[in-house]
């Protein structure tokens, strides 16, 4: 009976799943850059049915989109090395898995990359996702970038390419 009430109101798509228990599913995969997420995040998409947003990707979207109200501040901040205000970068994520979860109410399982990226940006989203998203662990890649058999942002940093000039 309360889903019939809810399928009468036009309630966004987070929001009804809310109301009905149904929230959407949170890792946060973080590490250093050339770690590995991006390809890890792949993976993890293709076996288990995970949606990967990446905060940098959603950024710089926003940044490029004509119109939009944040791109010449995200961009500010994106050019002085800064972190983009939390509010832009949560509601960025948020209607990201609106979208996505609008568009397929199968697809509520997501892997946020890069954020959160300091303690503000947990405390954002403590604040402005509680009881609309559940956090299931964090993904932390610690990786030693001095191996050769780990990724590196530059191929040229590893020590058997430095040896092979």
């Amino acid at each position: 009976m309360f889903s019939r009430l809810i399928r009468g109101l036009q309630v966004p798509s987070l929001l009804k799943r809310v109301s009905l228990g149904m929230k959407p599913q949170v890792v946060f995969v973080l590490g250093g850059p050339g770690a590995g997420k991006g390809t890890q995040c792949s993976r993890i998409v293709e076996n288990y049915s995970y949606t990967h947003l990446s905060a940098g990707d959603l950024l710089r979207e926003e940044r490029a989109r004509e119109g939009s109200e944040f791109g010449q501040l995200i961009d500010n901040y994106i050019k002085e090395g800064q972190i983009v205000p939390v509010q832009i970068t949560i509601n960025l994520l948020r209607k990201a898995m609106e979208d996505t979860m609008q568009k397929d109410e199968n697809k509520f399982r997501f892997l946020i990359d890069g954020f959160p990226r300091n303690e503000d940006n947990l405390q954002g989203w403590n604040t402005v996702m509680d009881g609309k998203a559940d956090v299931k662990f964090v993904l932390f890649f610690d990786c030693d970038n001095q191996n050769p058999d780990l990724p590196s942002v530059h191929a040229a940093d590893r020590p058997a390419v430095r040896e092979a000039r």
